[in-house]
């Protein structure tokens, strides 16, 4: 692989970690707005453990948990919308909203 070929992978690797938490915070922002705060948050406390479980098991920080979280949500009807949930629980774990008000 040529030099210029590997700058401008590296350069859409970055740019496509720098994107996971505005990525992560619009689905936390779609899910309130279609469930409203009050069952986004029934939703977090519902998910949580999940995460809490799955982020043991492999060992990981809270960001990398999501690779297993969408591997599990892949065998599973509806895969999209949990795995959508998914990113919003972990954007609300990351930096707490609703959340911080309990």
């Amino acid at each position: 692989m040529c030099k210029k070929s590997m700058t401008s992978t590296n350069q859409q690797q970055t740019e496509a970690l720098n994107d996971i938490p505005s990525n992560l915070n619009l689905c936390r922002r779609q899910q309130i707005a279609l469930l409203g705060p009050d069952k986004f948050l029934s939703e977090f406390d519902k998910w949580v453990p999940l995460v809490k479980e799955t982020q043991a098991h492999h060992q990981c920080a809270l960001l990398e948990v999501l690779l297993p979280l969408g591997e599990i949500c892949h065998q599973q009807d509806e895969s999209g919308v949990m795995f959508h949930m998914l990113n919003a629980v972990v954007a609300e774990m990351a930096e707490p909203t609703l959340s911080a008000r309990i």
